[in-house]
């Protein structure tokens, strides 16, 4: 995201998206009661010489005010749906409902209804994060999956059955069946390798050393930035057994993929072995607030765009932010943000505990 304004004051942000990432962090900032300006397209309809109107679409730049968002994760489009208030007068659209559709590259100027800097501030620094991303190629003798994991989630990019032939006692057959069987699949997906800060190979361990040769042939290694983890099986079972797993969560982190899934995983560990260290839940929070004891703040995104015109979390979140807290927003979408909603959406971990 490439940020052109960043007015406190006015209560002014003014960015540019980079790709579909910086547009999930875009829904985080724009809240309902916003208004945003931003090219778009709008039907204007003349009169023709026959009396009969006809309609033309016309580029036009124009202020929303925001009713609400429309979104969907590792797309290229977000859909900002609300009511005309500035607009050229040659346009008769003031006071209508709109849409404007925001892609990567088009300037988005947000004018704040309520402006909380550290909040802001903690999801452009999240969204910067977030440009890393890791390519996985989980494969055994059943099936092979590929997937890409970047800090707002993962999506499985292709997945297929095989039927590999070779007996692991026959190496030579079953190498060259891995090969031509890899060849192909990265043939057909083109993959800019170039695109991801490393690669994770998931493997069950029998097949490590084949695997490995194999990939060898296909794709230069040398260049790439590469681990390979030991899975009970590949496919797509090897991909989420990965996403599961705290060694590659501190893998994703020395990457610069600040995977968020450990933040809740830290949290469930808490819960079961001291529960003292956490705040659970928007009453807990506000105490662990008033007791300036709060470490770092988590939300799911779902709390963030449903809750936060209640009282109690924007007197939470503007408390946060004059005490300069670091604040984590977790796509609701993934199994850690769902089971933080589970929680009521919401969670601290403290510096000090203020309860036994």
């Amino acid at each position: 995201m490439k940020v052109l304004e960043l007015d406190e004051r006015h209560h002014v942000i003014r960015v540019v998206p980079e790709c579909s990432e910086d547009l999930f962090f875009l829904t985080l900032l724009i809240e309902p009661g916003d208004v945003v300006y931003s090219w778009t397209y709008r039907m204007l309809k003349r009169e023709g010489v026959t009396g009969t109107e006809r309609g033309e679409r016309v580029k036009v730049y124009m202020g929303l005010r925001v009713l609400s968002l429309d979104f969907q994760r590792f797309t290229n489009r977000l859909r900002i749906h609300g009511v005309v208030i500035e607009v050229p007068d040659w346009l008769p659209a003031k006071g209508r409902h709109h849409t404007i559709a925001v892609e990567p590259g088009v300037e988005v100027k947000i004018v704040k209804e309520h402006f909380n800097t550290s909040l802001i501030r903690g999801i452009l620094e999240q969204c910067i994060q977030s440009r890393a991303k890791v390519l996985v190629i989980s494969i055994d003798l059943r099936s092979v999956c590929l997937a890409e994991v970047t800090a707002i989630g993962s999506r499985i990019l292709y997945s297929s059955s095989l039927s590999l032939s070779g007996k692991l006692s026959h190496r030579a057959s079953l190498l060259n069946e891995l090969e031509a069987t890899l060849r192909k699949l990265l043939t057909r997906l083109t993959l800019h390798l170039r695109e991801y800060s490393a690669v994770a190979i998931a493997v069950p361990s029998v097949l490590k050393s084949m695997v490995l040769e194999a990939l060898r042939k296909v794709m230069d290694l040398s260049s790439i930035n590469f681990t390979i983890f030991n899975v009970g099986e590949g496919g797509e079972s090897g991909v989420y057994e990965l996403l599961r797993r705290d060694d590659f969560c501190d893998y994703l982190k020395k990457v610069n993929v600040h995977f968020y899934s450990s933040y809740v995983e830290k949290l469930f560990r808490y819960l079961a072995t001291d529960e003292a260290q956490v705040a659970i839940g928007i009453e807990e929070v506000k105490e662990a607030v008033e007791y300036h004891a709060v470490d770092t703040l988590i939300m799911t995104s779902n709390f963030l765009t449903n809750s936060y015109r209640s009282e109690d979390t924007r007197t939470v979140l503007e408390r946060l932010g004059a005490q300069h807290i670091k604040v984590i927003v977790i796509p609701s979408e993934e199994e850690c943000g769902q089971k933080l909603d589970s929680l009521g959406g919401i969670a601290a971990f403290l510096r000090f505990k203020i309860r036994t």
